[in-house]
């Protein structure tokens, strides 16, 4: 076996592999013993060939194996880049770092280097010039300093950031760096978005990972601070502290009308024209105002209202942020921004920056910024203007502590070290309502044992018990969840049913004197529900009648009380009157009560026209329902008859007992329609009440289908022949008379047609609308008709539409249609409303890309081609265009499923001979598809199981070498 059959065979072994891992105690001894050995040989070890090549985009545990070969190429050069960085000493220029005015190697801070830059920033701090950075923000002041050249762009160096992009950087801080040097240590597999970052191209991570819950941090990861531009002067105030290189515009209207723009020189002053110079550095904008209307108002004419002094670009400073926070550097920008705007520039305090105690370091001046204090009183609390090199230092967060429960805002807090529990509380929004008074724990470690220690809250927040707060405390404060039991409840027949206070309400006469009966009540009797211990019921009826002592019983707590209505005591039934009557009703009557039929006719609105003399009263018996009397009523004689509880008086509609008849007439007639029967009704008054005859109508074929009906016999159907002249009168027979549900047909006057017309548009010599001369007209008479096709039609093309019951595109082959004696299988007879569309020669195939390989051999492999279209090349099979022009079938296609779709619509499949596939034949216009087969796909795609696999590179492989070992190994067999 030769060396490039043994680098297939290695290969192919190798990707059929389904599993990979990071440990090696799997993987045969000879594959790793010659993996390390050419990592030896490069000088380098698998740790931080894994992290480069993570820092690349590539993480090797989640490459398919499907995917090995395609990385074997990006894998080797990365690895001959850093096997020449390890001899030459040098860095990839992607990684070179900026030299800024601040010196940083003074710094005691474990995260900045011995060269004075963070250590985090080592892959990710270039040129501004270079993708990922950018100047915060884009200022319009000149600066002195060194030129850095950008394209046709020159710009000095101290107007370039420090500070890499938001929206694709974020430095990780120093417990995030541990914890996934310790997981690598273990052989924890981190995600790829934890490991170290790409210098050029950071990946974006998921802001929930970044979202603090230390009250506070919210304030940066929220955007609270925005940071302001140096143009928006809107956001200057009139304490912003002037200084070098912020302009200034002076605007004097009214006697004297003049616009003045300068810029603070070096020396802190403006010359204006027509006055000396007035020093401004150092001054606020309110003070510097005064200043300034003072020496103009000597030269110029104004009252105080025609003056106007504002900041329209302000100065750029350099702010240095430090510590914990998010990103660390130097940042230029504007200084009418705060401290606050400089730390929300660097992203707030990392996860572990302290909100209690930020540092603004200003020469030999240290000012702490606490932004709980900002929180509570922002009005108050001490300015934060920025100046050049200002320092703000974010040192780690010392004291956390956690507070739960029934407090408005519960989470972290940071505490300082003489604060107490009542100060977290404060911090915490306070308690809440239902907070628990005599009860607060604390979970403390002390001593590496974990315990508890509970005090009084209300000791606590009264300041009787000054309770102080360790690191790691965890507080709780309970909340009173006991639900509201002394009470009582009155429901039923009252006026303000619901729960009463029952220390308040001891005896039943006093809820009810609160509850108040109404007049529907049953004042000498209620009932009482008292739920016992054991959550069983006990039912007490309590007598209220005169000279009784129950008003006087004692509740006891969750008592129910019912105070019932007369009308459950009472013995009634309803009385129903339904029918032909104006108002229908039902009403309630006591079984003592009697109501007569005309009464009761009267109190429904009277009887209708249509009434049926005859009544009947459904009268059910009240001591056994079941049973049922009826009684037959005449409305004209029996109206004194008395209607009892639970009786129903059923009125008839007249017609309901009449048998009349309809007649009905239809066909070629304007308005189909039905009619009562009367003999006063001819025929001729049914045709003129339904429109008319249409046009087309057979005067002499108008049927009449008669039903016989007989009461011993089946009932027959006849049908009667008429003869009407054009007044629509009878002229035979003569003696014919409508009869009770007669139905009358007119009938057309055979094949008759107002005109029939069909439409042809496209490549014949005259498209347009034509008429069908007779209903045999077939499609190449059409043709003919339209002068015949042009040089360019496409016949095999031709597309037919057709209107008839909806039948839409119909499949028609007009190259045969067109032959002399063609059969009416490709020579079809037209329709009324058929559309025929003849298309002009394309001379073209269209062959989707899907199942063929156009992708693989496309120039631009990223471009998505989804069709490729080629000249015909007459009439050749499908496969032999998908050989020549689409680069041959892919390997999983499903060839059963090679198809073609002509330009006529029709389609052709491929065809099983025998061993043999016959393909379609291909003609112009025609479009190849085919799909892949699934089921190999999937198939292929399942895991097998290792030990199928066993072979003299290892005895029992459960999962394979990592894509760097393979990698390695082919190179070294290439070699």
């Amino acid at each position: 076996m030769n060396k490039q059959t043994k680098l297939r065979f290695l290969l192919v072994t190798a990707l059929m592999m389904i599993a990979v891992v990071t440990s090696a105690q799997n993987i045969p001894v000879n594959v790793m013993q010659m993996a390390n050995a050419e990592l030896r040989k490069r000088g380098l070890n698998e740790a931080e060939v894994r992290e480069r090549l993570l820092r690349e985009g590539i993480n090797v545990d989640a490459i398919r194996p499907a995917e090995y070969a395609q990385y074997q190429e990006r894998v080797t050069a990365i690895l001959d880049e850093m096997e020449t960085e390890k001899k030459t000493g040098s860095v990839s220029p992607t990684t070179k770092q900026v030299q800024g005015s601040t010196d940083y190697s003074q710094s005691n801070d474990p995260n900045y280097s011995s060269e004075g830059v963070p250590s985090t920033w080592k892959s990710t701090r270039q040129e501004t010039t270079q993708p990922g950075w950018n100047v915060l923000p884009q200022q319009g002041a000149q600066q002195s300093g060194t030129s850095t050249r950008s394209g046709n762009t020159t710009r000095t160096e101290s107007q370039q950031s420090v500070q890499p992009r938001t929206s694709t950087t974020r430095a990780k801080t120093m417990a995030q760096l541990k914890k996934e040097a310790e997981a690598r240590k273990q052989g924890v597999k981190l995600p790829l978005e934890d490991m170290i970052e790409d210098s050029l191209l950071v990946e974006k991570i998921d802001s929930s990972r970044w979202k603090t819950r230390i009250y506070g941090h919210d304030l940066f990861s929220n955007k609270t601070f925005k940071v302001i531009s140096a143009t928006d002067a809107k956001q200057v105030p009139d304490s912003y502290i002037l200084g070098e290189g912020d302009v200034i515009h002076i605007a004097i209207f009214g006697a004297s009308q003049t616009d003045i723009q300068q810029r603070i020189a070096p020396d802190g002053s403006i010359k204006p024209s027509a006055s000396s110079r007035i020093f401004l550095k150092g001054l606020s904008l309110a003070q510097a105002r005064n200043v300034i209307k003072e020496s103009l108002s000597r030269s110029y004419l104004f009252r105080d209202d025609q003056f106007a002094v504002s900041v329209v670009t302000a100065r750029t400073v350099l702010v240095n942020v430090l510590g914990e926070t998010t990103q660390t550097g130097g940042f230029y920008l504007s200084a009418v921004n705060s401290a606050l705007n400089a730390l929300n520039a660097a992203g707030g305090p990392s996860e572990i920056g302290t909100v209690r105690n930020i540092q603004l370091i200003r020469g030999n001046n240290r000012r702490i910024i606490d932004l709980y204090e900002f929180m509570n009183d922002p009005v108050v609390f001490y300015r934060m203007d920025l100046q050049n090199n200002d320092i703000i230092y974010v040192p780690p967060i010392n004291n956390v502590v956690l507070i739960q429960g029934a407090v408005k805002r519960p989470m972290r807090y940071e505490m300082l070290e003489k604060e107490t529990l009542a100060d977290l509380v404060r911090y915490s929004g306070g308690l809440a309502m239902n907070a628990n008074p005599d009860y607060v724990q604390i979970q403390r470690y002390t001593a590496g044992e974990e315990k508890l220690f509970e005090w009084n809250l209300s000791d606590v927040m009264t300041g009787i018990v000054k309770v102080d707060l360790r690191d790691g405390d965890i507080v709780r404060i309970l909340s009173v969840k006991q639900p509201v039991e002394n009470f009582v409840e009155v429901e039923g027949s009252v006026h303000f049913p619901g729960k009463f206070d029952l220390q308040a309400n001891v005896t039943l006469g006093t809820v009810l004197d609160k509850a108040r009966m109404n007049s529907k009540a049953r004042t000498d009797l209620v009932f009482i529900e008292r739920t016992l211990a054991d959550k069983t019921v006990e039912m007490m009826s309590v007598s209220l009648a005169e000279g009784s002592d129950g008003r006087q019983v004692r509740l006891a707590p969750k008592d129910k009380i019912r105070v019932m209505e007369l009308s459950e005591f009472g013995r009634s039934d309803t009385v129903f009157v339904n029918g032909e009557v104006n108002r229908p009703f039902r009403r309630v009557l006591s079984v003592n009560n009697r109501l007569t039929v005309n009464e009761a006719v009267n109190f429904a609105g009277g009887l209708k026209l249509n009434v049926f003399p005859v009544a009947y009263i459904f009268r059910k018996n009240l001591t056994n329902p079941q049973k049922m009397n009826y009684l037959r009523i005449d409305l004209t004689k029996d109206g004194e008859t008395l209607l009892q509880p639970g009786d129903s008086l059923n009125i008839y509609d007249n017609s309901t007992y009449s048998t009349i008849g309809q007649l009905s007439i239809s066909g070629a007639v304007k308005r189909p329609n039905i009619f009562t029967y009367d003999q006063s009704l001819t025929l001729k008054d049914m045709i003129m009440n339904s429109g008319g005859f249409n046009v087309g109508a057979a005067y002499n074929r108008i049927e009449v289908f008669r039903v016989v009906l007989s009461q011993t016999e089946r009932t027959r159907l006849h049908m009667i022949t008429l003869q009407l002249d054009s007044a629509y009168n009878l002229i035979s027979p003569a003696n014919f008379s409508l009869q009770p549900y007669d139905h009358v047909v007119v009938r057309m006057t055979p094949d008759f047609t107002l005109g029939r017309t069909m439409e042809i548009n496209g490549q014949v010599r005259y498209p347009g609308i034509y008429v069908l001369e007779s209903r045999e007209t077939t499609l190449s008479d059409v043709v003919q008709m339209a002068g015949g096709l042009l040089e360019d039609a496409d016949p095999y093309g031709a597309q037919l539409f057709r209107t008839y019951k909806n039948r839409g595109n119909v499949i028609v082959q007009l190259n045969k249609a067109m032959r002399r004696g063609a059969k009416l299988t490709y020579n079809p007879i037209m329709f009324e409303g058929d559309v025929l569309n003849i298309n002009r020669m394309e001379n073209t195939v269209t062959i989707m890309s899907e199942g063929t390989r156009i992708a693989q051999y496309s120039p631009d492999p990223e471009a998505e081609d989804s069709m490729k279209v080629v000249i015909y090349q007459g009439g050749k099979s499908a496969a032999w265009y998908v050989r020549n022009f689409a680069g041959g079938f892919q390997k999983n296609v499903d060839r059963k499923s090679v198809s073609v779709t002509y330009a006529n619509n029709q389609m052709q499949s491929t065809k099983n001979i025998l061993f043999f596939k016959k393909y379609p034949r291909v003609e112009p216009g025609s479009v190849i598809t085919m799909k892949m087969d699934e089921e190999k796909i999937e198939k292929q795609s399942k895991p097998r199981d290792p030990g199928k696999f066993e072979s003299t590179l290892s005895t029992s492989l459960s999962t394979l070498m990592s894509t760097l070992s393979i990698i390695l190994l082919l190179r070294q067999l290439s070699n």
